[in-house]
This record gives C-alpha cells, sequence and structure tokens, in this order.
C-alpha cells in the first residue's frame, strides 16, 4: 500500500503542501486563507453536505475563507496533489492592485481546469517549495492572481444576515472571542434566549461545523501561528487550549494534512 507522504513550507502570509494520501481523510473544516487546491492525481471527494464536490486530476478546487470542506479518496485510490493557502490580507491586497472591482473577493466558481493556469500553479508552487525569502514569495504570488483573475470569476463577500443569522453570528462572537478558554454556551442561552441545543443546530446550518468543531478548527489556525513564531510544538497544545499531545496532534493532521512536527 503506498504510504501518506506530504511536504509542507509556510511563509508568513502563504503556506504549501505537497502530499501523496490513500488513507488520509480530513474531517469536515475550514481554512482562515483562500485556497487553491491542485489534484495532480486520483479522484477526490471534499463534499461537504448539500456541496457535492468531486474533483479529478488536473483540476483546481477554490476555497474561499471559513468554507467547509472535507477530503478522501474515491474508491481507496492514490491522490497526489498541491495545496496553495493565501492569507486574506495577501489576497486581498494583491486583488485590490489589480483590479478595481468589489473589496472581498470571492470565487464565484469551484474550479479550474485552464491548462495553462494549472501549468503556472505548478511552476510557482514547485519554486515557492525550495524558496526560504519571504520577499521573493509576493511577486510570485502576485503573478499567480493575475492570471487566476483572468480565468476566475469573482463575486463580492458581503454575507445578508437575518433575524436568525443575526443569533448565530452573536454565537460565533463569543467563540471567537473564548475559543482559547472553556465555551460555555449557557451564558448566551440566557443572553439570546434560546435554548443551547438550539444555538447549536443554527450554528451549524449558518456556519457548515458545530461550535465544538468550529472551536477545535479555530485552535489549529491558532497553533499553526504559534508554530510559525517558533514556539515548540509540545507547548502549543496547552497554548490553544489541547488538553494533551495526542488530542492536540490527532486534530491538528485530520485539519491540516500534516504532523505539528511538519513547522519546526
Amino acid at each position: 500500500m503506498k504510504k501518506n507522504i506530504s511536504t509542507f513550507k509556510q511563509f508568513e502570509e502563504l503556506e504549501l503542501l505537497r502530499a501523496s494520501f490513500t488513507t488520509q481523510f480530513f474531517k469536515p473544516h475550514f481554512h482562515e486563507q483562500y485556497a487553491l487546491i491542485f489534484l495532480e492525481n486520483g479522484k477526490v471527494d471534499y463534499s461537504y453536505k448539500d456541496k457535492i464536490r468531486l474533483v479529478e486530476s488536473g483540476t483546481i478546487m477554490l476555497l474561499n475563507p471559513y468554507e467547509v470542506h472535507t477530503g478522501k479518496s474515491v474508491n481507496g485510490t492514490p491522490w497526489d496533489f498541491r495545496s496553495l493557502y493565501i492569507s486574506q490580507n495577501l489576497f486581498k491586497s494583491i486583488y485590490a492592485e489589480i483590479t478595481d472591482a468589489q473589496p472581498y473577493p470571492a470565487f464565484a466558481q469551484p474550479m479550474v481546469k485552464d491548462r495553462q493556469f494549472l501549468s503556472h500553479f505548478t511552476h510557482v508552487h514547485e519554486y515557492l517549495l525550495s524558496e526560504t525569502q519571504d520577499e521573493l514569495a509576493r511577486p510570485a504570488i502576485r503573478g499567480l492572481v493575475e492570471d487566476l483573475v483572468e480565468v476566475c470569476a469573482f463575486e463580492s463577500f458581503q454575507p445578508k444576515w437575518g433575524h436568525l443569522q443575526e443569533k448565530a453570528e452573536a454565537v460565533k462572537a463569543y467563540i471567537e472571542d473564548h475559543y482559547l478558554e472553556q465555551i460555555r454556551l449557557d451564558e448566551l442561552q440566557k443572553e439570546l434566549g434560546f435554548s443551547k441545543y438550539y444555538l447549536i443546530r443554527l450554528f451549524e446550518s449558518v456556519y457548515g461545523l458545530s461550535p465544538i468543531r468550529y472551536t477545535i478548527n479555530l485552535r489549529i489556525e491558532e497553533a499553526k501561528r504559534l508554530l510559525y513564531s517558533g514556539m515548540k510544538y509540545t507547548e502549543v497544545a496547552y497554548s490553544t487550549g489541547f488538553y494533551d499531545q495526542s488530542h492536540f496532534i490527532r486534530h491538528f493532521k485530520m485539519i491540516v494534512g500534516v504532523t505539528p512536527k511538519a513547522f519546526c
């Protein structure tokens, strides 16, 4: 059986992963960044709930920040991919430099199959995997985003909240203020006048994850920032609210695809 093999690289506002998987299964999760995932070989199911995303080789999947998805092989066959995660600040600043369109760009289509863009993406990805200087990474990404704008439609990401969505937003704001602590939905239950169980269902219907899964995802994103800053991974687990190392490593790999050691 083919083993799971991965190469990870991180810059200040970029993350790259090149991997070959057979047994890896990504639990429902999101990325805070814009994500471009190029499937070089295989067929992968990134579907979650009503969003069906079966991706075949020769395709780049596009994910907006906080868009929930999974990831698993179809029929247990190997899959090889390259992924590029661009921070919101970097993507938006480059987008603003090259277009006068909407200030909150969002991918309006889920995939790109343009051969010229796929070739450019592969070239930039390979270059960045071998590069070490942050200041040399931005020009390469700028050129890639310029080409992406030519082959991909964009729309403005400005969610409109109704009454119930505003309640979900209140839960989200509370979690984002307290995700490194023990989350106490009982407090929100009193404040919003809804039962705790209704809040959980409402939150999941709006954001695609339960409050606990959303909290774990935020903790993993914070863990990546701490690892990049130089903190030892043995210390990061406790700094991000996980009760032991194995718990932290298990969730980290299910979301990121590599273990925390890859950041060291």
